[in-house]
């Protein structure tokens, strides 16, 4: 295990370095920018300063936006997009307040690259949010809003079409990107909420607190029994590997049913504990560590926040058993993720 823990740690290494690169320019473009203000009557070299100043501050936020999806895996490969035309636009934006590059294409090169670093860095944040199966789509809507936006600005800037149809769109894309931006967290907290209810007023230890205590509600009465889960028939109705199928939801809990084969993606969960139970076939278990091996019948519990990778070399057959926002790939993102599950 020695060497894949040396592999893993580089690149984050590099991660932080990167961060502490940005946090630095970020600080001493502030001071800079303190220092213009602070210097007395305005002069050419001081408004340079200054612009400079708020340059490099808002291409290091637009960056460290961008750097917070790659350190928790998410959108990563549009995110490294991103922070290249975060650092492409601060460079370029340099260049053309000192030598003074009066050249209207530079400059529609320049709004480009901005316009590009922004919805990357706006989308980054976004897909940090993790929300229920139901709300997934949002997902979907937030890119396809923000890439709307993105190009109809980009028109704006390359063609500058006459009359004010174009300036209606782009009010109109922009009124749907906020709904969408402001939605997205409200789902995120709601998801939460739904995965982890409180129940602060049943604990023992509550009462003689002034809290009221747990509510009495009446037996509730079915028609018929609820329905047996048949596992072996489920598990006929499932024909892909490492796609979970939701079979029940309880608590705010998912019971998931699953056939593995090969290697799955290196993952954490930051907020969910993670539960497995082998129903048929052998599973092992990789963390940083060392590894486990279960068999037919043996359960793990992998704690929130480690680090793993399962695997199996013949088919296995697994109940997994998680809140029901837990994403399957967790804080990777790669062909194995699944942002809504099926149900069967």
């Amino acid at each position: 295990m020695g060497p894949m823990m040396n592999s893993s740690a580089e690149p984050l290494r590099v991660r932080k370095t990167a961060l502490k690169v940005l946090m630095g320019s970020l600080v001493i473009s502030g001071l800079l920018g303190i220092g213009a203000l602070l210097a007395g009557e305005f002069s050419e070299l001081q408004v340079k300063v200054l612009l400079s100043s708020l340059t490099v501050s808002g291409g290091s936020i637009l960056a460290l936006a961008c750097a917070a999806a790659l350190e928790r895996g998410r959108f990563s490969e549009p995110a490294r997009v991103g922070l290249g035309l975060a650092i492409l636009a601060t460079v370029l934006m340099l260049l053309a307040l000192w030598p003074e590059i009066d050249n209207q294409y530079f400059w529609k090169v320049i709004g480009s690259a901005v316009v590009g670093a922004v919805a990357l860095a706006l989308l980054s944040l976004l897909e940090l949010a993790t929300v229920a199966g139901r709300f997934a789509r949002i997902t979907i809507a937030n890119r396809v809003a923000s890439a709307v936006l993105a190009g109809l600005i980009l028109l704006l800037i390359w063609f500058e079409p006459s009359g004010d149809g174009m300036f209606r769109a782009i009010a109109i894309a922009s009124i749907v990107v906020t709904v969408l931006a402001v939605a997205t967290p409200v789902l995120h907290y709601v998801s939460r909420l739904e995965a982890n209810p409180g129940v602060p007023a049943t604990l023992p230890s509550n009462r003689g607190l002034g809290e009221r205590p747990p509510t009495k509600t009446e037996p509730v009465s079915l028609a018929q029994p609820p329905p047996v889960l048949h596992l072996r028939s489920k598990f006929a109705q499932i024909h892909e590997h490492w796609k979970p199928h939701i079979v029940a939801e309880l608590n705010g809990q998912s019971v998931r049913l699953a056939r593995v084969l090969g290697t799955f993606d290196w993952h954490k969960h930051d907020q969910e504990d993670e539960f497995f139970l082998v129903l048929e076939g052998t599973l092992t278990v990789e963390f940083r560590s060392g590894q486990v091996t279960l068999q037919t019948g043996d359960a793990l519990v992998v704690p929130r926040g480690v680090e793993h990778r399962p695997s199996a070399e013949t088919e296995a057959r697994i109940l997994l058993f998680e809140p029901s926002t837990t994403l399957n790939t967790g804080d990777a993102e790669s062909e194995f993720t699944l942002r809504e599950l099926p149900r069967i």
